[in-house]
């Protein structure tokens, strides 16, 4: 689902939760997973939407090798508050990475489960 919708974003040139027609919500759903990905928030009060389950970047290497950019990518999203809580989402069991290139930039997209 993640490579998908990372090759999706590359083909249309722009990173985003919306590619070729497809949202996030699409995409989970396609992939039966909208019923199975039901995390809930850490106060325990709600069922995260699945919206919040998906991260999307892009980013051009610049020349810089496959560590470096993954790395950059990682100090990006650790960096800002939404997409580092997704990350440390503490029941969150599955996680799929996806990344694809067009034109030198790289698409990347990790959706949790």
């Amino acid at each position: 689902m993640a490579a998908t919708h990372s090759e999706r974003m590359a083909a249309q040139g722009s990173a985003s939760p919306i590619a070729n027609g497809s949202d996030t919500r699409d995409r989970y759903a396609a992939a039966g997973l909208s019923d199975r990905c039901r995390l809930r928030h850490v106060e325990n009060t709600y069922i995260r939407p699945v919206t919040d389950l998906e991260l999307v970047t892009s980013i051009d290497p610049n020349g810089a090798n496959a560590t470096r950019t993954a790395n950059a990518v990682a100090d990006h999203w650790f960096d800002l508050s939404g997409p580092r809580d997704t990350l440390y989402m503490p029941n969150a069991n599955h996680i799929g990475v996806g990344a694809a290139t067009a034109d030198g930039v790289v698409y990347i997209t990790v959706n949790l489960c």
